[in-house]
């Protein structure tokens, strides 16, 4: 378990120094028992030369009777050989003749002595280790003509387990010693060979996640490592065809909003499902009276005249088809009854078939219907995926392409006007920005009819915050006007209650303190979770609105942001010639309750300029009817980089207006600049 709990370029050191260590504490414990056994053979081999001159000596010392001699014949054994503990010569009496101390001599022993001659040679052949030891007494017999005796040694290994102390202590160390170069070798070689190309791999991963699919390994490596290399590189290859496929047909499919027309839209369908998937025939029916009816198709002669026809589905297939929301292969049988009296080619027969809903706020708009692809291929997931984006991005055209013929036919009256334009003036700021850190600029300019453009500032002097708004609510006249109007009552209400303590807190439902008000005003994503809540219980599912929303710390000079659906905003760098984007993105409000909404925070400088805008800027379009788009909204702030705030906002709306020279305002305009000093 607790190798579990470390990493890995300390867990395979560890146990490659544990299995290291083992293996030398037995090859070490194999050589301390050889070297025990060398120690006491070698004492007991001394021990025997010694006692056997000692032995002639003494019988030739007992014939003279010469004790003082022997006792220093006593003497002189023991200080030659220090495994003895003591020297003696006793009679058959157990009287001691000489001693290594002659303090002794003179004295009688007590107990029983083996007077039997001791065999040497049985002691020096021992050769077990753990058993190895000196014997404790030896005797020799002494014997001559006049008389007899016996010499009794007494031995001591204190000598010997002194030295195997040493050893121990001395292998110990060189075992500690040899065990830690071990493990900083060992951690070297897998943090090289394994942990740092591992890391590399975990840092490409997280490179990837944050959508960097041109990220790759070059280094060279071995073994698994190099297929993990190449298992990555491959993915991240993968990704970036798959993205750049995916980026291709968002903008492909941005395209779709500009046609205002069916049959332009169409037209424009066809080439781009034909560039994306190559389908070999291609059919789009469109819901009239909840019936699907063909109204367009590729790929088929004409002889077959199969626009205006029904396109008949069984009830099941088809209710399955719009649940799911997502395109299914089928086989042909699926579309047979749509052409039971066209005399079809076999092939078609055959062909597989793909069918995708056109939905829209769970409504139905229509059904894309592809037969077979012209490489004979069967269509993949990949496939399926485009064409799902592509029937989003087609119902949203078509409700756009509806909302704009329902509003062309309605006229606002000359009351309906006059109110707009009364709510119009209030719900736009009314003082300019007091925060000496930066400026801010806005211009608003309504179309024939009023649409819900809106921009809004909140500032706290105390703590040099600013929050910026700016959105879009959905509809024209007094209905998006009453978005709006709902919308920037609620933000009004979130600032009077934090900054001036107001005492309508109640009328914000899970707000209970002044605290978390001011955390509410200053946090975008739960500011727009609260409106997005807002708009889904008091709109009944016809209310929506997409808001840009942002705070600008200028102490730590810092911007947070969060957006519900609307244009993404420009960042200026200060001297900078190239924008950044303020990416982030959520759901519109109040399409759902359970919307959530994410923030981001980056680092401003002075100099740094935001610019928020309202599509109605970029569908600017002139007599020929062509868009000021992006690109030229991106080159105007570029050139401006070094222009105040409010010389910035005046150049964008003079470069728009003069793209557009004459040609009627389709929509209204909304811009909103602000830059650090």
């Amino acid at each position: 378990m607790f190798l579990k709990t470390i990493s890995l370029r300390f867990s395979i050191p560890l146990i490659c120094t544990l299995l290291f260590t083992v293996g030398s504490t037995v090859l070490v414990s194999l050589f301390y028992r050889d070297q025990v056994e060398q120690l006491y053979s070698a004492a007991l081999t001394k021990t025997e030369k010694d006692l056997e001159t000692f032995s002639v000596k003494a019988s030739l010392l007992m014939t003279d009777s010469d004790t003082s001699s022997l006792i220093l014949l006593c003497q002189s054994l023991k200080r030659l050989n220090s495994h003895l503990s003591s020297v003696m010569i006793i009679d058959r009496e157990k009287l001691v003749i000489a001693h290594h101390n002659s303090a002794l001599v003179g004295k009688r022993l007590k107990g029983s002595i083996n007077f039997k001659n001791y065999d040497l040679h049985k002691i020096s052949t021992q050769r077990n280790v753990y058993k190895a030891s000196l014997p404790p007494i030896i005797s020799l017999h002494l014997s001559n003509q006049a008389n007899t005796g016996m010499a009794v040694v007494k031995m001591s290994d204190r000598e010997i387990k002194q030295q195997l102390s040493q050893y121990r202590i001395t292998y110990v160390l060189l075992l500690f010693c040899l065990a830690t170069l071990f493990f900083i070798i060992t951690f070297s070689i897998v943090s090289f060979m394994v942990v740092r190309p591992l890391k590399r791999v975990a840092n490409g991963m997280m490179r990837t996640s944050s959508g960097n699919f041109y990220h790759r390994i070059l280094q060279n490596y071995q073994g698994e490592i190099n297929t993990l290399k190449q298992l990555f590189n491959a993915l991240n290859t993968s990704l970036q065809i798959r993205n750049n496929h995916f980026m291709s047909l968002y903008r492909s499919t941005q395209s779709l909003g500009n046609k205002r027309e069916h049959e332009a839209l169409q037209s424009h369908l066809f080439n781009l499902i034909d560039s994306v998937i190559g389908p070999s025939h291609c059919l789009i029916a469109l819901v009239k009276d909840h019936v699907p009816t063909i109204t367009a198709v590729s790929g088929f002669d004409s002889e077959y005249n199969l626009v205006d026809r029904q396109l008949i589905l069984d009830n099941e297939e088809f209710q399955s088809l719009f649940q799911g929301k997502t395109a299914r292969r089928y086989t042909f049988e699926v579309l047979a009854p749509t052409f039971d009296d066209c005399d079809l080619p076999q092939q078609f027969l055959t062909n597989e078939v793909v069918l995708a809903p056109i939905t829209h706020q769970k409504n139905s708009k229509g059904i894309f219907v592809l037969m077979g692809k012209k490489d004979a291929s069967l269509f993949n997931d990949a496939d399926l995926q485009s064409l799902d984006i592509i029937a989003l991005a087609t119902a949203l055209s078509l409700f756009d392409i509806e909302l704009s013929e329902t509003f062309k036919k309605r006229k606002l009256t000359s009351t309906e006007s006059y109110s707009a334009a009364i709510v119009r003036s209030r719900l736009l700021p009314q003082a300019p920005v007091k925060l000496k850190g930066i400026e801010v600029c806005g211009f608003y300019k309504p179309a024939e009819n009023i649409s819900g453009n809106w921009y809004w500032f909140v500032e706290d002097e105390e703590k040099e915050l600013l929050s910026l708004f700016i959105g879009d609510a959905a509809g024209f006249g007094l209905d998006a006007l009453l978005t709006v109007s709902m919308i920037q009552s609620f933000v009004q209400t979130v600032k009077n209650i934090s900054l001036h303590n107001d005492t309508r807190a109640e009328v914000l439902q899970n707000i209970s303190s002044k605290d978390s008000v001011m955390g509410l005003l200053y946090s975008p994503a739960y500011l727009l979770a609260m409106l997005n809540q807002l708009l889904f219980e008091n709109g009944a599912g016809k209310q929506f609105m997409t808001l840009f929303a942002a705070t600008i710390n200028l102490k730590e000079q810092t911007i947070t942001f969060a957006n519900a659906g609307h244009e993404i905003p420009i960042l200026i760098k200060n001297e900078s010639t190239t924008p950044q984007v303020l990416t982030s993105s959520g759901p519109r409000l109040g399409d759902s309750a359970l919307n959530t909404y994410q923030e981001q925070k980056l680092a401003l400088e002075s100099g740094d300029t935001i610019i928020g805008y309202t599509t109605g800027l970029t569908h600017c379009t002139n007599k020929w009817d062509e868009q000021f788009g992006k690109a030229r909204l991106v080159n105007t702030c570029q050139e401006g980089n070094t222009l105040s705030s409010k010389e910035l906002c005046k150049s964008i709306v003079n470069r728009a207006f003069s793209f557009r020279i004459n040609a009627p305002l389709k929509e209204d305009i909304a811009l909103l600049t602000a830059k650090l000093r």
